[in-house]
């Protein structure tokens, strides 16, 4: 969230579909990338805002009195509260979105390295923690992996074999 609320115009590269993430925890730039959907409403949002200085912050907070900010942590968790209130769920807090993302390529498919660099943690270990695979998770892992059952359907790779 904090990494997000940072965010300015010129972070945005619309041609990679891409954030610059200048300040994070470990203080090392790094690079996140939009989905094709994310990057379309960004679009839009920024399209609705008009003209933008590349220095302005790519998120803004619309107050009562029609002055604009830079919208705060604070702002962004409030935002998330009220919209669970309307949506009638327990408000989630701000980094599970992070986790659940975080969770949600690793069922997917992406590698852990991957995920790792892209969340900007620095070794892996910090990211086996933070997900906490789900038993569930575990056991279609096992499934999809298991040597055995694929030694026995021949999806071994040549040359493939117990060891000894």
């Amino acid at each position: 969230a904090g990494e997000a609320v940072a965010l300015n115009i010129d972070d945005y590269d619309a041609h990679e579909h891409s954030l610059l993430i200048r300040q994070s925890k470990s203080r090392r730039p790094r690079t996140v990338f939009l989905g094709r959907e994310a990057a379309k409403a960004l679009r839009r949002y920024l399209s609705a805002r008009g003209v933008t200085a590349p220095r302005e912050p790519l998120w803004l907070a619309y107050h009562r009195d029609g002055e604009q900010t830079r919208l705060s942590y604070w702002g962004l968790r409030d935002l998330v509260r009220r919209r669970a209130a309307k949506a009638g769920i327990d408000p989630p807090t701000l980094h599970s979105f992070r986790r659940a993302c975080a969770l949600q390529s690793l069922r997917a498919g992406m590698d852990i390295v991957t995920l790792r660099r892209l969340l900007g943690h620095t070794t892996t270990q910090v990211l086996e923690r933070y997900l906490l695979l789900e038993t569930q998770d575990l056991g279609n892992a096992h499934q999809r992996f298991s040597p055995a059952d694929a030694l026995i359907a021949g999806k071994a790779g040549p040359g493939a074999q117990w060891p000894r």
